[in-house]
Formats: structure tokens, C-alpha cells, sequence
């Protein structure tokens, strides 16, 4: 979550239950086999002000805890890397289950389990994620996200990673990111970026030049370098991706 939410003293998260009793699974998504399912839970804890505070939240229980605890520290690792890159992380962090945790979490996870919390938004039985609406200045902001991505050594290309929260364009999951990790060459991003370029065209709102205007904006200069060499063939965006 946000860093206030990482700040904060947890006193409790437990997951919200159904007509059946059964926790609200957020089901979907092509990874949930491998990584885990969500659920829709609340959150009680106490800000560094001493506000008590109860919240409905998403919590993602891995399905892999031995791979969860391996890569606790690149899941903080990459929430850093992403803010301070300028990128708007929904609130998120991690968090290792007390047994009254796992007592409410009706035998989806255990005491000493790692999960994922996260900002929950939409309607109480809707989604946590909506869709993206393709507008121009959507595809900017993605492109503006994407380049940003890039700059920091991560893939620019995996478009599902965008969903709208409140209007506004933000990036939400970060499994993909910590498995792939930070280190890619920079050929690699800044062909990623105008790949991603080359797909968002596809939504008929949006030109190649005004998309990579946008990434220019936003690269660093060996990122931008990598971008223009690869541009200078004037069939680029003629190209499969």
C-alpha cells in the first residue's frame, strides 16, 4: 500500500465471507494457478498518528508460500523501484499472517503465511480492478508509465498490468515484475516500449509519433538513445510486435 499503510501497525486482516460462508474469491486472471487467488478482506490497523482505522482491502493468498517468502524482499524491492521511478502504485504491501489472522481466513492460509495485501475499489461484490477506457490521454499516461518502467531496468510491455482506480490510470500487480526482474538490457526495454507503442494504436485513439513523443518525454538518456536507434528505420511501427 502506500507508505502510511507500510507504516502502519496491523492489528488484524481477515477475509469477508459470502451467502455460503466461503471467503469472496476475485477470481480471473491467467497467473492465478501460479501465483495465488484473491479475496476480498478487511484491514484493521493503527496509523503512525494513532488513528484506528478498519478498511475493506484485496488480499492475494500464494499458492506457492516456499516462492512468496523467497521473493518477499523483491516485491518490496520493486514497490520502491516503481515510486521512485514516478510511478502511482495502488496501496499495497506484504504481510505474514498471526494466528488471529489465520483464524479468519478460513483455511485459505495458516499462521506464519505470507499474503499480499492490497486497495480494494469498485462495488462490494464488483471487481477490484476495472477496465481501461482507451482514450488518448489514457494511452499517454500508459505510455508515460511504461517508459518509466523501462527507465528502471523492468519490462515495459505487459499491458494488463494498467486498470483504472478512481478515473485515473495506475499500474496494480507486481507478480510478473518480481519474477522477471529488474535487470533486463536496454535494448530489450526500449524495444518494449515501442512495442507496447504498437499496440495501443490498435485502440484507433492514438498515433505512433504522438505515443512515442510521449516516451521520449519520459526516457532517460540511454533508454531514449536505444528508442531512437531502433526508430530510424522509418518502417518501425510497420513492424510486427
Amino acid at each position: 500500500m502506500t507508505e502510511q499503510w507500510e507504516r502502519a501497525k496491523v492489528e488484524r486482516v481477515h477475509l469477508v465471507t459470502g451467502e455460503n460462508n466461503e471467503p469472496v474469491c476475485f477470481s480471473g486472471g491467467e497467473w492465478e494457478s501460479f501465483f495465488g487467488r484473491v479475496y476480498q478482506g478487511r484491514l484493521k490497523f493503527e496509523s503512525e498518528g494513532g488513528k484506528r482505522r478498519n478498511l475493506r482491502v484485496a488480499v492475494k493468498v500464494f499458492k506457492d508460500q516456499k516462492w512468496a517468502n523467497n521473493t518477499a524482499d523483491k516485491f518490496s524491492q520493486a514497490m520502491h523501484d516503481f515510486r521512485k521511478a514516478g510511478i502511482p502504485l495502488p496501496k499495497m504491501f506484504m504481510h505474514r499472517l498471526s494466528e488471529g489472522d489465520a483464524n479468519g481466513f478460513h483455511g485459505k492460509a495458516k499462521a506464519g503465511d505470507l499474503v499480499k495485501v492490497m486497495e480494494l475499489y469498485g462495488s462490494h461484490k464488483g471487481s477490484k480492478l476495472t477496465d481501461l477506457d482507451y482514450s488518448p490521454e489514457t494511452n499517454r499516461r500508459i505510455i508515460e508509465y511504461s517508459t518509466k518502467l523501462a527507465n528502471a531496468g523492468y519490462s515495459a510491455e505487459c499491458e494488463d498490468f494498467y486498470k483504472m482506480l478512481r478515473g485515473k490510470v495506475k499500474p496494480f500487480d507486481l507478480d510478473l515484475f518480481v519474477v522477471f526482474g529488474s535487470s533486463l538490457p536496454s535494448r530489450v526495454r526500449a524495444q518494449g516500449v515501442l512495442d507496447h507503442i504498437k499496440s495501443l494504436v490498435k485502440s484507433g485513439n492514438s498515433t505512433h509519433d504522438e505515443l512515442l513523443k510521449e516516451a521520449l518525454k519520459h526516457a532517460k538518456p540511454k533508454l531514449k538513445r536505444k528508442i531512437k536507434g531502433l526508430t530510424k528505420n522509418p518502417k518501425w511501427a510497420e513492424e510486427k510486435y
